[in-house]
């Protein structure tokens, strides 16, 4: 059988999301990584690639309840440069405001993947911590 190829992380607090502007997320816990693709003490927001293959790639959050805005974007980028998955959806008042973005993609090593997300509340709101599912980043190689 061959051996695991992958990481998933989370943040164990909430992180504030400005107005109107991107943030990418960061990930100071790991609940597994089997080859060094995530580093808790730097450049917390990336999973890099150490061994070249095909990934399922995944983020998901959940964004605290608001009134205000129209709009959640969660993408995943190759890179910091190229956006290869994202999800949005309209603003939900009622407080379903979960995202997940998941793919597929072919990486080398040292490509590195970061979760970024966008709302347009008014105003900073909250990526809540939800145990075992916000905010939440893996990869896993799959070929």
């Amino acid at each position: 059988m061959a051996k695991l190829v992958g990481a998933r992380v989370y943040n164990d607090a909430n992180i504030s999301i400005a107005n109107a502007t991107e943030v990418a997320l960061t990930f100071n816990t790991e609940r597994y990584d089997t080859d060094s693709i995530h580093d808790t003490g730097s450049n917390t927001e990336r999973l890099t690639c150490n061994t070249a293959g095909k990934y399922l790639i995944s983020a998901s959050l959940s964004f605290a309840t608001d009134a205000g805005g129209t709009l959640r974007i969660l993408r995943i980028y190759l890179n910091n440069t190229t956006i290869i998955s994202q999800v949005w959806q309209p603003n939900s008042a009622s407080g379903n405001n979960t995202l997940e973005s998941t793919c597929t993609y072919e990486l080398s090593a040292t490509n590195y993947v970061t979760a970024k997300v966008y709302q347009n509340s008014g105003g900073a709101i909250d990526a809540s911590l939800v145990a075992n599912s916000s905010p939440e980043f893996m990869m896993h190689r799959i070929g």
